[in-house]
């Protein structure tokens, strides 16, 4: 038996030329490689799963009218995107980017940065929201009046869970 340190992986010993050796490989764990966030001292118990938060926001938006057109789930590479959907309101359409963070630490501005270019693929009157289990900095709040995002924080998120449609969707679009 090999003592292997923690975040390195045994290889088996192979020959190159007349050589033998034995290889150790620093790696990182599997949910290093899908996840960006550090979910060593994660309890499930406590914090809502990024995935199920997702599923979470996803509901919320249906509450709140918006019919969802996409939903990007590729670890990482959604281009800070994660639900698209469309609000039908008396002036006709109105399309939806949302961003989820279901993050312990304070949602910064390179997340509203990365909003903001994201929307550059989208038409031109599609708005911005972020929903984090966490909450926003204080310039990431500015930024996001500047461009007219909506923020919705743990704490807010989780009040808003039992208003009604209406009531729900007066609290987060009107």
């Amino acid at each position: 038996n090999q003592n292997i340190q923690k975040g390195y992986t045994y290889v088996k010993p192979h020959e190159r030329g007349n050589l033998k050796h034995r290889s150790i490989y620093r790696s990182r764990s599997a949910l290093q490689l899908l996840y960006s966030e550090d979910l060593t001292n994660y309890d499930s118990k406590k914090r809502v799963q990024w995935f199920q938060f997702e599923r979470d926001v996803e509901s919320l938006m249906k509450k709140i009218g918006l019919k969802i057109m996409d939903k990007i789930a590729d670890f990482g590479g959604d281009g800070g995107i994660d639900i698209y959907g469309v609000e039908a309101n008396k002036d006709g359409y109105r399309n939806w980017a949302v961003q989820c963070k279901c993050w312990t630490k304070n949602v910064g501005t390179e997340v509203i940065y990365k909003l903001i270019g994201s929307l550059s693929r989208y038409p031109n009157d599609t708005r911005g929201m972020v929903v984090t289990t966490s909450s926003f900095s204080s310039n990431a709040i500015k930024l996001s009046r500047e461009n007219n995002f909506i923020l919705i924080d743990g704490k807010k998120f989780l009040e808003i869970q039992d208003l009604s449609n209406r009531q729900l969707k007066q609290s987060i679009l009107d």
